[in-house]
C-alpha cells in the first residue's frame, strides 16, 4: 500500500465522522451520535492500535515462541535490517509496517504495553516540541540542539 492509498483508506474509515478537536495530541471525532477518540475509542469497524497490538501479539508468539523465552533483542536485531530495506524503498507503506510489527514485538517482549507505549510516546513528542531543533535543508537526520 502507497501514501495516497493509505490516506485515502484512513479518509473512507473518517467519512461518516466529523474532526471536532485534539486534546494532548488525541483527536476527536463526533459520529453515530458519540465522540470517539482515534487513539483509544475507535469505531467498532476499524481496528485501532491495541486491536493490532494484540493480534501481531498472538501471532508472533506462535510463530517466534513466548514472550518468556524471547526478548526483545532478536526484533531489535532484526528491525535495524528493516529499516534499511525501508531506506532502499520509501515509498513502499508495507516497509515501514515491518518496522512497526518489530518496535510492537521488542516493545511487548521487554514487559512493556500497548497503552505504555503511546502514553511514552505522546509525553515524548511533548518533549520534542518544547526542544530547539536547527534549520533543516536536506533529507538527512536532525537533532536537537543539545543544552550545555
Amino acid at each position: 500500500m502507497n501514501l495516497d492509498e493509505c490516506r485515502k483508506a484512513v479518509e473512507s474509515a473518517l467519512k461518516d465522522f466529523s474532526y471536532v478537536g485534539e486534546n494532548w495530541g488525541e483527536r476527536y471525532y463526533l459520529g453515530k451520535n458519540k465522540l470517539t477518540s482515534a487513539l483509544n475509542n475507535w469505531p467498532e469497524d476499524n481496528k485501532g492500535f491495541v486491536d493490532f497490538w494484540h493480534a501481531q501479539a498472538e501471532w508472533s508468539r506462535k510463530a517466534f515462541g513466548p514472550d518468556n523465552v524471547r526478548g526483545p533483542a532478536g526484533p531489535l536485531k532484526h528491525l535495524k535490517k528493516e529499516v534499511d530495506e525501508t531506506l532502499a524503498n520509501p515509498t513502499d507503506l508495507e516497509e515501514y509496517v515491518d518496522c512497526l510489527f518489530l518496535v510492537c514485538d521488542a516493545t511487548r517482549r521487554a514487559g512493556f504495553s500497548p497503552e505504555q507505549l503511546l502514553q511514552v510516546a505522546f509525553a515524548k513528542l511533548e518533549k520534542n516540541k518544547a526542544r530547539v531543533w536547527p534549520p533543516t535543508s536536506t533529507d538527512e537526520p536532525v537533532e536537537h540542539v543539545r543544552e550545555s
